[in-house]
């Protein structure tokens, strides 16, 4: 069917089952009728359209139904301008909480570039699996631009457009994000897509449902651009008040660029909690190669949202098994709380992994001076202890305002080194000091350069008699005064020869049944 050019058509709840649709003219839904479309069966294809229907108010209230059991569902180049709740909805009635389950879900739709304009939220598929949006423009909405609910599983979302999400006065307590995702999106994708102003967060997803019912997990957030939100750039947590509910499992978010969020915490106002990423009550997860820059609150922000008191006393309810690696932090925080404005701050988390991040500020991009701490690494907040299973390794902070990075119960830490800090309260505190560790067969010579007391090369041609385990420096120079340690054994004839810098090597010499000590010059207990 034909849809001619220059006319206007005014529609109400028209099934279509296995139709194809197209053509250049309007679609003007009756304010009366629930839909313009009720799309049935299987194959139906919508293209080309613009849809432009009466001012109405209120659930439920779409230019395309998305029916229960409807199967292989295009719908793209079209324009959809109407003054009305939804552009696109999948539930058996909006109105009621949770959407209303389908007894069969809509299955394999696909939403292409088309452009979204208005509505209180444009998307708003519930009981939908097998679904692709991509290529789409979706601006000036009221409330979110995209809205998951139940068990959209195996939905791709990639190369979108999110202009003005949500009105910036915030009339209500209504969310606001470009995409809302709630005990949805099992198998989801989240690519490429571009996201400027929000009234609320760019992506807030939410793991487990209410009931437990569902729970989000195998999750790619990736290569997306999300500037200028009023909270959260991105926001992972388990979305349920219920301190024992399982985690969100299984997220990796990597590739993306994250700047100018938080923008409610500009001169002053709002909390310092707000984060360009935050995960709350999270485990199994990737937070790497992300740019999280200029935003009025912390960089990257790990938490659990609930107390360890809460959750019974059992410390496998805390965020844990994370890997946060190869992010740039620069320039995160506010004026009223710098000291609390980190790059990169987690609090009781466990089994996790923290490097090859690069934290500071920056005087070429704005908000410049704002973050007050590098890393911070805490076992404090909620209750939740740090264990011996934390990495923090080969991380490079410098010129933030109050300190580099910030251990609290640093007996927790499993390993720290390699790390670099330049600026404020760069101390290397004595219980990890950070050296380097090198191998090789004998120590350096001058022209190998500066060596620090500490550094330390593992022997790599050892031998039962020169049985030396490594060489320790003991003294800063070039190349510094050197220790060795170890010990061999063997006949007197087979004694090694040693040299000054292998002082403190003992033999166990068999000839005359004892152990003698290299002084670095003569044999001594000879």
């Amino acid at each position: 069917m034909v849809v001619p050019e220059g006319g206007t058509f005014l529609i109400g709840n028209v099934d279509l089952a296995g139709k194809s649709i197209s053509g250049g003219g309007k679609i003007k839904k009756l304010s009366t009728a629930e839909c313009a479309f009720h799309i049935k069966g299987d194959g139906t294809v919508i293209a080309g359209l613009t849809f432009q229907g009466m001012q109405t108010s209120g659930q439920p209230n779409t230019d395309v139904k998305l029916g229960d059991g409807a199967r292989n569902i295009r719908i793209h180049g079209c324009t959809f301008r109407s003054p009305i709740y939804s552009a696109i909805a999948g539930a058996i009635d909006s109105s009621l909480p949770g959407g209303g389950a389908y007894a069969q879900q809509a299955e394999g739709v696909i939403i292409a570039n088309n452009m979204f304009q208005g509505y209180a939220r444009p998307l708003y598929l519930y009981s939908v699996s097998n679904l692709t949006i991509t290529g789409n423009v979706i601006r000036d909405s009221l409330f979110d631009g995209l809205r998951l609910r139940e068990n959209d599983g195996f939905c791709l979302i990639d190369s979108n457009q999110f202009i003005n999400i949500g009105v910036p006065s915030w009339p209500d307590d209504q969310t606001r994000d470009a995409i809302d995702t709630y005990w949805s999106g099992k198998d989801l994708t989240i690519t490429n897509n571009m996201v400027d102003t929000t009234a609320y967060i760019g992506f807030d997803l939410k793991g487990v449902a209410p009931d437990g019912s569902y729970n989000s997990s195998r999750v790619i957030v990736a290569n997306n651009q999300i500037y200028r939100t009023r909270y959260e750039g991105i926001k992972i947590s388990s979305g349920s008040e219920d301190p024992l509910a399982p985690h969100a499992a299984f997220y990796n978010v990597s590739g993306n660029i994250i700047h100018e969020c938080n923008q409610n915490n500009r001169e002053g106002r709002g909390g310092v909690g707000n984060a360009g990423i935050a995960l709350l009550k999270v485990k199994h997860a990737n937070v790497v190669d992300n740019f999280v820059f200029s935003c009025y609150g912390r960089g990257i922000f790990v938490n659990n949202p609930k107390s360890l008191d809460a959750s019974g006393g059992d410390a496998e309810h805390k965020n844990k098994c994370i890997r946060i690696s190869g992010n740039m932090c620069i320039n995160n925080g506010q004026a009223a709380s710098v000291s609390n404005s980190a790059g990169i701050i987690s609090l009781g988390t466990g089994y996790m992994i923290v490097s090859e991040n690069i934290c500071g500020n920056d005087p070429g991009y704005p908000n410049s001076n704002m973050q007050g701490v590098g890393i911070n690494i805490s076992s404090t907040g909620t209750g939740f202890p740090n264990y011996k299973n934390t990495i923090v390794r080969d991380n490079i902070c410098r010129n933030n305002v109050n300190y580099q990075i910030i251990i609290t119960g640093a007996d927790g830490l499993a390993v720290f080194e390699g790390n670099i800090q330049e600026g404020t309260n760069a101390a290397y505190r004595p219980w990890h000091h950070q050296r380097t560790h090198y191998a090789g067969n004998g120590i350096p010579s001058a022209s190998d350069g500066m060596f620090r007391s500490g550094d330390k090369i593992q022997n790599i041609a050892a031998t039962r008699t020169k049985h030396i385990s490594h060489w320790l420096c003991v003294e800063d120079g070039t190349p510094g005064k050197w220790r060795a340690f170890g010990c061999g054994w063997g006949t007197t004839a087979e004694r090694p020869v040693l040299g000054a810098n292998d002082a403190g090597y003992q033999y166990l010499d068999s000839t005359l049944n004892k152990t003698i000590l290299w002084d670095g010059g003569i044999w001594l207990g000879v």
